[in-house]
């Protein structure tokens, strides 16, 4: 009797499943990341807010506020040409811990010792000659023209100096020195790092309507 013949097993072809794969991995790859994407959605909504309504209030996400408030990813608030004033409504004042870890000059306007001409004046010129943030920190208190009558004990009109930048234009910034400082801050030392610097007001509490017109405002959100 002769041997059964054995049937030979089923190949799989390559093909449709592999190339599949492939197609997934690739869409997967493509999709950008919902970080990145609520980034982009804020970027936009803060370049057209002086187009649309310039009492209109950007919400930001807490997570994001280093690529839309140091980095300005996008080049929103630089577009929009106003200083950001940082609505933080957490009640341990997340925003103000982060930013007093990153590179930043930080008053605390309700700080009677921070808030007298010298320590103010230190701490701007300081911001302005290294192109640093000068972050001033009103917390839950309007005291904005407390601190501008503060700031003009420097110099006549340097609050409106800084709103307008004006103070960071034609070496207007010379003004803050003095010849005590050192020659850190000789004039001949200032370099392009200051057309980095940057003003950012935080507080608790809303803009009243003149500061709201003058700056972005931009309400922080904790993420649900």
């Amino acid at each position: 009797m002769p041997p059964k013949k054995s049937t030979p097993k089923a190949v799989s072809k390559p093909g449709k499943s592999t190339a599949s794969t492939k197609k997934k991995t690739a869409e997967k790859k493509s999709t950008p990341s919902s970080s990145t994407s609520k980034v982009t959605e804020v970027t936009k909504e803060i370049g057209e807010l002086n187009v649309k309504d310039i009492n209109k209030v950007c919400e930001v996400n807490f997570k994001d506020i280093n690529n839309v408030l140091l980095k300005d990813e996008g080049g929103p608030l630089q577009t929009d040409g106003r200083w950001p004033y940082v609505i933080d409504p957490s009640p341990h004042s997340m925003v103000a811990t982060f930013l007093r870890y990153q590179n930043v000059n930080y008053i605390n306007g309700l700080d009677s010792i921070q808030m007298q001409a010298e320590p103010l004046r230190r701490a701007l010129l300081a911001a302005i000659r290294y192109g640093k943030p000068l972050v001033l920190d009103m917390m839950d208190t309007d005291v904005f023209t407390t601190c501008t009558d503060k700031f003009n004990e420097i110099h006549t009109g340097l609050m409106d100096d800084i709103m307008s930048k004006e103070i960071i234009k034609n070496e207007k910034y010379t003004c803050l020195i003095r010849g005590t400082d050192g020659d850190e801050y000789n004039e001949n030392r200032f370099l392009d790092e200051y057309k980095n610097f940057k003003f950012i007001i935080l507080s608790k509490i809303e803009p009243e309507k003149t500061l709201k017109e003058k700056t972005c405002v931009i309400r922080v959100v904790m993420e649900n």
